[in-house]
């Protein structure tokens, strides 16, 4: 599968530790490759279908947001297919996750999908051997937080998780379509939970006869008066999880 059309170009900002004061929002961008030749490009679309909102070039998907938690409808309650790798028919098109998930995994707020200008996948999401990843999402693992230790990544540890809250702004004009939402790090570990960190996505997707571009800002804000710390960990913010058959 060749998948070298599409391009990301990523950087990232060093980010202070902690997030805090909740005045001082932190944000990180991930800049799009250059544009390219518009000629023959079918003009872009962003549609709101059920939980998901999708970005498409006339009939081509080229981007899936997952707003709402998923939940598996009817036609997707069929196994996974052998192997652990995602056949390419319409019912994995759609909305995840299948059937087989334990609630605790279930969630909104990222990015599902991702597809190349011939319409391959290029993403995965509830990946069985890593039921927490998904196409592009930005959870941090080791945090601190009013004395407690909540973890956004690792959500079958039920200590912490990121929820969506609301799409603020749907767009298209012409070759570029996109969207601003909300979500929301909330620590499990005290009772009642509580919100830590609001974020706000920023999503420009553009399309090109060569290659498909998203430009990605997240802005984190701390909730309240308390901040969220991060320690040093290897691993944590923003991910992307690519498909199955990258796993050699």
């Amino acid at each position: 599968m060749q998948l070298r059309s599409v391009f990301l170009l990523i950087a990232l900002a060093i980010l202070p530790a902690p997030l805090c004061p909740a005045e001082d929002p932190v944000t990180r961008k991930i800049l799009a490759s250059q544009p390219s030749p518009l000629v023959g490009v079918e003009p872009v679309t962003a549609v709101k279908e059920d939980k998901q909102l999708v970005i498409r070039s006339g009939k081509r998907a080229l981007l899936r947001y997952q707003a709402e938690r998923g939940d598996p409808p009817s036609h997707l309650k069929q196994p996974y297919p052998p192997g652990g790798i995602r056949l390419r028919q319409e019912a994995y098109e759609e909305e995840f996750p299948r059937p087989d998930i334990k609630p605790v995994y279930l969630r909104g707020g990222y990015i599902q999908a991702i597809y190349s200008p011939k319409g391959e996948r290029i993403t995965d999401d509830y990946p069985t051997n890593h039921l927490h990843h998904h196409g592009v999402w930005m959870p941090w693992t080791k945090t601190e937080f009013e004395g407690r230790k909540p973890d956004f990544w690792n959500m079958g540890d039920g200590t912490g998780r990121v929820e969506f809250v609301a799409l603020d702004k749907v767009w298209q004009k012409e070759l570029q379509a996109g969207f601003t939402a909300r979500h929301r790090f909330v620590d499990l570990t005290v009772d009642p939970p509580k919100t830590a960190l609001l974020e706000t996505w920023e999503i420009t997707v553009s399309a090109h006869v060569d290659k498909t571009t998203v430009d990605f800002t997240s802005t984190q804000t701390c909730a309240g008066d308390a901040p969220l710390t991060l320690p040093k960990y290897h691993y944590g913010g923003f991910g992307f999880r690519g498909h199955p058959s990258w796993d050699g």
